[in-house]
């Protein structure tokens, strides 16, 4: 019983990092790493627009986009 455990443990072990990995590159944009983020900071109404976004409210495409990456890139 031990060794079906031990195997069964690895198996899912060997799932979850492969399939993580795919997981986190399929969700994962490139899209806003040449955004100059000084610039946006900066800019009164692309700054309440993603603010507002990020906290629940209307987005635009790009702050759609945005919102779903942004777990990834806090973490």
């Amino acid at each position: 019983m031990l060794k079906f455990k031990l195997t069964l443990l690895v198996m899912a072990s060997a799932f979850f990092s492969v399939d993580g990995g795919k997981l986190y590159k399929d969700r994962y944009t490139t899209k806003f790493d040449k955004i100059d983020l000084d610039e946006a900071l900066n800019n009164q109404r692309l700054f309440e627009s993603y603010l507002k976004c990020l906290m629940g409210d209307k987005c635009s495409p790009d702050g759609y986009e945005l919102r779903g990456t942004y777990p990834i890139l806090t973490s």
